[in-house]
């Protein structure tokens, strides 16, 4: 079925669902999708009523069949599957793919699905021996679009009796298989931290009514998803009255999805979250700004973005805001911003990772939820606090996610060590070669003092008569300083302590993982690692603060070496990142 599988296939396949079924909008959300397609393109037959989709892939000039009667005849077997209109699900779920993917993708999710319920008798067979048996004899990329086209349809749908056991099921494949292997879960922190300053720097600037309304949906859903763990289509369907003040507090409300019955003993989720009151002022100017644009049920006003009023995207209820336009707007935004007007290049085979005038993949709607869970881990919250600021009916659909904690660390180090001017780069993108003379070394290497004071130190001198040490090591404190002609001498310790700091850097890290790895394997089991007790909340909070103490002290070496690097006879390359203005 999947021989031919293309490895880009692999790539692009996500574990985890960018929207989530309602009963109540999913179906014309779906019915909405279809129409769309069918205006796009005479070659496209995808009528929500009927069983067989006919769908034009533009690249090949081929039509790809979607036969949902095998779905029907597959899930036969299941009395919940027929009684809950299994199909419909299905039919809603391979609909809103078709907004993020390309046909030959939405059609790989689909026969992922119709596989794994062949080999599960219609989900009424989950034993692992028994699955174990019938995946052996697969090659690795059907293994792999099995288990992860599954895995997104739980993510979009989790109302299953068998939910939880299904799940296990799934992860111990992905584990068994070495399929987390396959996927990468987030861009480089390189290109997140590129495009985070160029929000940052991009937002800072005077910009016109056209510019602020046109991007503006970018700037809020990299901050609010960034906050808050959501799915793009809970971000696109933000209300226009989600803004709460409570006791001079802030909130927005969220449009989590109504738990049913089969869902009473799970993790209840959050639909109200704090934010700042700066955060606050700005959605509400937002609001006022747009108000004249009439009526929306999306906080987002879809006829207030430029291209819209225009008439140059098909849509049809133009009073909501919609995953599809989120989706066309952030392409237009690498287009126009972050390749036009800051001149970064894309190059997906650059392998280069200090080079940041490229980047190597662009962020996708769903990355941000990704960084948010990763986010919270780093900063020590319970699993089950996760999953219900995650809108995650159990832990285990965000248990590989400690795996990842490294790839924040690796980001929080980024932007602690590139503090460039976004006015410098532009012109460094026009001359990489730029030679550094003896005004750079005596401001960065030498690092003079106007203190005149100087302990000698057994390497370099300490600048503070009061000896008031910022760090337990010379090198690190901000009133150490050393000569050139010391410094060429003793480079080697310089090198030594970066490596032990880390080293150690790399044991709290892991000493974290092992935490929540005992959380996840224990809680259901063991009263000390459930939510409610202090203790082992406690012990979170402080790995993450050994993380954050491990960070700083690495880069306060880090920015000796970077200066000393930096510096030399025949000039250097200068790699900068931009950044926004202080």
């Amino acid at each position: 079925m999947f021989d031919n599988l293309a490895e880009e296939f692999l790539i692009d396949l996500e574990e985890f669902s960018e929207s989530m079924f309602d009963l109540e909008n999913s179906v014309e959300e779906a019915k909405n999708i279809l129409q769309e397609k069918m205006n796009e393109s005479p070659i496209n037959q995808c009528n929500f009523e009927d069983n067989i989709w006919y769908l034009h892939y533009k690249t090949t000039s081929n039509r790809r069949i979607i036969n949902f009667d095998q779905i029907k005849e597959l899930s036969v077997f299941n009395t919940e599957l027929r009684d809950m209109e299994f199909l419909t699900i299905i039919k809603c779920w391979v609909s809103n793919l078709l907004n993020s993917y390309s046909v030959p993708l939405v059609s790989t999710y689909t026969l992922g699905i119709m596989k794994f319920l062949k080999i599960t008798k219609g989900l009424t067979n989950i034993n692992i021996e028994d699955i174990s048996d019938d995946f052996s004899t697969l090659n690795e990329g059907t293994k792999a679009v099995i288990v992860l086209s599954s895995l997104n349809l739980l993510d979009y749908f989790s109302d299953l009796e068998k939910y939880e056991e299904i799940l296990s099921l799934l992860y111990e494949l992905k584990k068994q298989y070495n399929i987390e292997k396959k996927v990468r879960i987030l861009p480089s922190s390189r290109d997140i931290l590129v495009f985070s300053r160029i929000v940052e720097d991009f937002f800072s600037k005077e910009l016109t009514e056209k510019q602020y309304l046109r991007w503006f949906p970018i700037w809020f859903w990299w901050k609010v998803t960034n906050l808050i763990p959501m799915r793009p289509s809970e971000f696109c369907n933000i209300s226009r009255d989600s803004l709460k003040e409570l006791n001079g507090n802030y909130y927005i409300q969220l449009p989590r999805i109504k738990q049913k019955k089969v869902n009473s003993n799970r993790i209840q989720i959050v639909d109200k979250v704090y934010i700042p009151h700066d955060f606050y002022q700005k959605l509400e100017e937002y609001k006022q700004i747009t108000e004249k644009f009439g009526f929306t049920d999306t906080f987002i006003t879809y006829e207030s973005i430029p291209l819209n009023s225009n008439n140059k995207y098909n849509k049809i209820d133009r009073t909501k805001f919609s995953y599809a336009i989120l989706n066309y707007t952030l392409a237009s935004f690498y287009e126009h911003i972050v390749f036009g007007e800051y001149h970064i290049q894309f190059n997906p085979n650059n392998s280069e990772e200090t080079e940041f005038q490229y980047i190597t993949r662009k962020l996708r709607l769903n990355d941000t939820r990704h960084l948010a869970f990763i986010n919270m881990k780093r900063q020590g919250y319970h699993p089950v606090e996760i999953a219900r600021m995650g809108g995650h009916t159990s832990i285990r659909s965000q248990e590989h996610y400690f795996n990842h904690i490294q790839n924040y660390v690796d980001l929080e180090i980024l932007e602690l060590i590139t503090n460039t001017d976004l006015d410098s780069y532009s012109n460094l993108i026009k001359d990489k070669s730029i030679s550094l003379g003896m005004d750079f070394i005596n401001k960065y290497v030498l690092r003079p003092t106007n203190t005149g004071f100087q302990r000698i130190m057994t390497e370099g001198y300490c600048t503070d008569k009061e000896q008031r040490c910022m760090d337990e090591d010379c090198w690190g404190c901000d009133h150490w300083r050393i000569s050139m002609e010391e410094f060429i001498q003793k480079q080697h310790i310089l090198e030594q302590k970066m490596k032990e700091r880390k080293s150690y850097l790399n044991e709290t890290i892991d000493n974290l993982k092992k935490l929540y790895k005992a959380i996840y394997e224990n809680i259901g089991k063991d009263e000390y690692y459930t939510s409610e007790n202090v203790e082992i909340k406690k012990q979170l909070i402080n790995h993450s603060k050994y993380i954050e103490k491990a960070v700083h002290k690495y880069i306060n070496l880090y920015k000796v070496k970077e200066r000393i690097d930096n510096s030399g006879d025949k000039g250097s390359k200068t790699k900068n990142l931009p950044t926004g203005r202080n």
